[in-house]
């Protein structure tokens, strides 16, 4: 992680030890998932006894995360004081506006409600906000992360959110003109540290965990 104030070392330290809900905004194959596990590498490294876990990962790619990171079925098997990692996040019912009266999304909801006493940092992605349940924003102190959305995707948003989008890619574009890589670069917006900064893929990057959902079964 690269960024030019000793400020977004601070951000990193609050995400390793603090209780916080971390949306990431993009379109779909704009890094966000190699962005959360890079994150989740800075924490693990700054805070190693601390839980890492993932939610609903696919089975056949769990075994190309590290050690260090488990897979949890349920939110009831959260551990207290971990940092929790929802990929794909409108593949769950409590985060679909769509399907916010289901069985999975009056427990999402309950979960996230106790998500500072419980001690937990939830990261979530986000691939379309115009579907996506606005209460998640409810509960807890956000740290909203954003990687590139093409103009197309952004006209499909949440009124709510597309000044924020708008705004935020200004300034992507601005580095991208300067001949960026638009995927090695991301806007965070927090208490610490607001602005952009450049992530590097994780150590334990592969196609298949790019992938992840690729064989996803889509019945229901």
């Amino acid at each position: 992680m690269k960024a030019k104030y000793s400020a977004f070392a601070e951000l990193l330290h609050s995400l390793a030890y603090g209780s916080y809900s971390c949306p990431v905004f993009a379109n779909r194959r704009a890094g966000k998932t190699a962005l959360v596990m890079r994150l989740l590498e800075h924490i693990h490294a700054i805070n190693p006894k601390r839980p890492i876990v993932l939610y609903n990962f696919p089975f056949r790619v769990r075994q190309y995360l590290p050690r260090w990171i488990r897979v949890v079925n349920s939110l009831n098997e959260v551990p207290l004081s971990s940092v929790l990692f929802r990929d794909d996040t409108l593949l769950s019912d409590d985060t679909h506006a769509k399907r916010s009266t289901t069985k999975e999304a009056v427990e999402g909801s309950r979960f996230l409600a106790v998500l500072g006493q419980k001690g937990i940092c939830q990261f979530y992605t986000i691939q379309t906000t115009a579907l996506f349940n606005k209460d998640a924003f409810r509960f807890g102190q956000n740290i909203l992360f954003f990687k590139y959305y093409d103009e197309l995707s952004r006209l499909f948003e949440r009124e709510e959110m597309g000044s924020y989008i708008d705004a935020v890619m200004q300034i992507f574009n601005k580095y991208i003109r300067k001949g960026y890589n638009p995927k090695e670069l991301t806007y965070v917006i927090s208490p610490w540290y607001t602005g952009i900064f450049r992530n590097t893929l994780p150590s334990f990057w592969s196609e298949e965990l790019s992938e992840a959902f690729k064989h996803l079964e889509v019945s229901v």
